[in-house]
């Protein structure tokens, strides 16, 4: 039978060499997708700088339809090389202003979180020298509204409102003796809004922001945040077994810690259930009398 079809296979291909591979992808770019490309390039380029973007804007125009690794890969075969973004510049780190000493409430940083399920937003002040926790404010928008709320409350609170006398507040907005503190922030839009800079200057509050796209630069406020406001006072965090029975429950729920120990280590949890696993192949063969059984009451 092998015979007759290699000679079958003759007859009709005229060799019984392999032939090479070959053939065409189905979904393989055409040339006209090709010159569409550079020329999406050329003109587009020094606009967009990136084949991300490129492909995005052939889609856009109408002009070609195609993925962005396509782009890439038709820029690269011509030898076609994308302008690059300008390097950034460094940004220094401002100095402090000449009121500025070190002691508790004279140094305030401020961040604003998002929690999108609740649909709430939260702002919290933090003390930088003390680390001490100074006010929280939960509200359903962030607006500058909610900001001067936020101050507003944590100045009351902390009795800094005696502080804003005529004759201090009649200074000027550049005096050194005139600002109350100062209020470290980023960059965001309800830090640096015109109804937020008049609200610091009405309360003598000196404004002092971080370095753009520097988050540690408030890491004095980032990660506290995380964890205070994650898990406000008096709510339990979903998953967290209790240590003891709720009030109209006839069981008590195991902890996290025991409810690991059960699936990591099944022999220690049937050693403290009372049963026995089989030692071993021996155990097995004697008929599993000793190898599982309920232990005496």
């Amino acid at each position: 039978m092998g015979v007759h079809r290699w000679r079958a296979r003759l007859r009709d291909v005229g060799t019984l060499v392999d032939r090479a591979p070959g053939g065409g992808a189905v979904h393989a770019l055409l040339a006209w997708e090709e010159a569409a490309i550079l020329e999406l390039i050329e003109d587009w380029g020094p606009t967009d700088r990136s084949h991300r973007k490129l492909a995005h804007r052939g889609s856009y125009i109408g002009k070609v339809f195609v993925s962005p690794s396509s782009v890439r890969r038709v820029a690269a075969k011509h030898q076609v090389r994308l302008p690059e973004p300008p390097p950034r510049t460094p940004v220094v780190l401002p100095p402090w202003p000449e009121f500025v000493t070190w002691k508790p409430n004279c140094i305030w940083i401020w961040d604003g979180t998002e929690f999108r399920r609740a649909r709430r937003q939260a702002f919290a002040i933090v003390d930088v020298v003390s680390r001490r926790w100074i006010h929280t404010v939960l509200t359903a928008e962030a607006s500058s509204t909610q900001v001067q709320l936020l101050f507003a409350q944590a100045l009351e609170s902390e009795g800094l409102m005696a502080k804003l006398t005529p004759e201090r507040l009649d200074l000027g907005v550049d005096d050194p003796s005139r600002p109350v503190l100062l209020a470290w922030s980023d960059n965001g839009p309800q830090m640096t809004s015109a109804s937020t800079r008049e609200f610091m200057a009405l309360m003598a509050i000196w404004q002092y922001h971080g370095r753009p796209h520097t988050p540690t630069d408030q890491a004095h406020i980032v990660r506290p945040s995380q964890g205070r406001l994650a898990a406000p006072r008096g709510h339990r965090r979903p998953g967290r077994a209790r240590s003891r029975a709720e009030p109209g429950s006839h069981r008590i729920q195991q902890s996290a810690p025991a409810r690991w120990d059960r699936l990591r280590y099944p022999r220690r949890r049937a050693l403290r259930s009372g049963t026995r696993h089989p030692a071993g192949p021996q155990a097995g063969a004697s008929g599993g009398t000793e190898g599982t059984h309920q232990a005496e009451p």
